[in-house]
């Protein structure tokens, strides 16, 4: 069953099958009916019960319209000035049996909204075991992987990972597991930055090399001082969509976002060996109808204007030769970059074709795609296992209060309406057929005893009566005769 304490009550776990999710809201709407007709049947007999007693110990007599209080909101229109003649004199229990059963009437109206609001769709986060994978310090890279990228990335994003962090164990996308500091004991951490220059000025030359230094050489201005060092220590990709070829044969670039992945570990270490700290940068610009090279070069020398949106890690490894650690220090920059440029082709493409305004990934989007890379490229190996990590319960809840009183409270009146009767029956109009067989048998003064029991088989006996309009009497008068 289960539960937690929210919105200062206690929600008990129903069902965590979302379709009877309506079929509890149904049902407790209909139970909010059967408590509204308890309470306002038991709270109106025990008024009565009190004035059959009281006619019974001789101590008074009742007026004929309190004998029987208004119980929905019509007869209170109906009979208002009784109401208000009883408001008047204090008669406190016929004012509050009244109520009762107005507020019941209401409550039961009401029944489906109070239903929505008891009964929820929730998500607790409760610690649970979830398998999941290990990484590995040995793939340096990994092709044809965009879906489980993107999927990666989208669960991350939903679990709030810190950026800071690479992962050792990797659970199952499919499951709603959420980050919480203490349950996770990554070996690389660090700290990254990200930012955004608006408006730098850049300017393009024709090149057959994808190194910033050749291509775009004022990006170094943007770029920390250890990333402009190493030409060899980096990868690029684009993203882009052209059109329109120039006199020149080669057109222009309607949109291409150009990304760079710098790395650095120091010293230097061969592949597959453990560093004890490395160093990440990520940059992206906008070439926005910028001369487009040939097959071989990618640019023609153009001045343009665009936005620089950079991230900077510095990550250390706590435990080096560990083989189940992640593995972001390979020396293949260009198939980094190129999976992470690979998670925003295809919007900065439809978006360039569309004629809309290109938005270019942030310095944070790229971090958690490179984090979504690593983690794909290094859990490739079926190593399964199991580990305690908070995960995100979908169930519908109700509100235990309400549930208990739902409970107790029409209880408390049927025991209290069964327990408190009068100890001889006198019978008392209530309903209309009742206040109808009062009065035919007034008209014929028989002197037939009349009980509750035997109204049914009254009325039946008189059953060809008619009401109709005297005509003796003036058309102003609304008496009627029996016939």
């Amino acid at each position: 069953m289960g539960g937690n304490f929210a919105d200062q009550d206690y929600w008990i776990n129903l069902s965590s099958d979302r379709k009877g999710l309506t079929l509890a809201r149904a049902l407790f709407g209909i139970w909010i009916n059967v408590f509204a007709a308890i309470v306002a049947a038991c709270g109106r007999q025990l008024y009565r019960t009190h004035v059959k007693n009281r006619l019974l110990a001789n101590q008074s007599s009742v007026n004929l319209w309190q004998v029987t209080p208004p119980a929905v909101v019509s007869e209170v229109f109906g009979s208002h000035r009784v109401l208000w003649r009883a408001i008047k004199h204090r008669d406190v229990l016929f004012v509050m049996t009244a109520c009762l059963c107005i507020g019941s009437a209401l409550l039961s109206a009401a029944a489906t909204a109070i239903s929505n609001r008891v009964i929820r769709y929730n998500t607790p986060v409760r610690v649970s075991t979830l398998s999941g994978r290990l990484v590995t310090h040995e793939h340096s890279s990994i092709s044809g992987a965009l879906v489980n990228i993107t999927t990666r990335i989208n669960r991350l994003n939903a679990a709030a990972m810190p950026l800071d962090q690479m992962l050792d164990f990797v659970p199952n996308d499919e499951d709603q597991w959420v980050y919480v500091e203490s349950q996770w004991n990554n070996t690389w951490r660090g700290s990254c930055q990200s930012n955004v220059i608006r408006g730098a000025v850049l300017q393009v030359f024709p090149t057959t090399a994808d190194d910033f230094q050749t291509q775009v050489p004022g990006l170094a201005t943007y770029l920390p001082n250890w990333a402009t060092v190493n030409a060899s220590k980096q990868g690029a990709a684009y993203d882009g969509f052209y059109d329109g070829a120039a006199a020149n044969g080669t057109g222009s670039w309607t949109d291409l976002v150009a990304f760079y992945l710098f790395g650095d570990w120091s010293p230097e270490f061969e592949p597959h060996s453990y560093p004890a700290s490395i160093q990440v940068a990520m940059v992206n610009f906008l070439a926005h109808h910028v001369a487009r090279g040939n097959d071989t070069v990618m640019f023609q020398q153009t001045n343009f204007t665009s936005d620089i949106h950079t991230a900077t890690c510095n990550f250390q490894n706590s435990s080096p030769g560990n083989n189940n650690q992640a593995y972001p220090s390979t020396h293949n920059y260009d198939n980094a970059v190129g999976n992470i440029a690979n998670v925003f082709q295809r919007s900065i493409t439809d978006t360039s074709i569309a004629k809309q305004p290109v938005t270019q990934p942030t310095g944070n989007e790229m971090l958690r795609a490179w984090q979504a890379f690593v983690s794909v490229k290094d859990s490739q190996y079926d190593l399964v296992v199991q580990r305690p990590v908070s995960n995100i319960n979908q169930v519908f809840q109700m509100r235990l209060s309400v549930l208990v009183a739902s409970l107790v409270i029409p209880l408390a009146f049927l025991i209290a309406a069964f327990a408190w009767r009068p100890k001889e029956q006198i019978f008392l109009p209530s309903s209309a057929n009742d206040w109808t067989t009062l009065m035919v048998k007034e008209h014929f003064r028989d002197g037939t005893e009349l009980r509750r029991r035997n109204v049914s088989g009254y009325l039946w006996n008189w059953r060809n009566l008619t009401f109709e309009k005297d005509a003796s009497i003036g058309p102003r008068s609304d008496e009627g005769k029996a016939y």
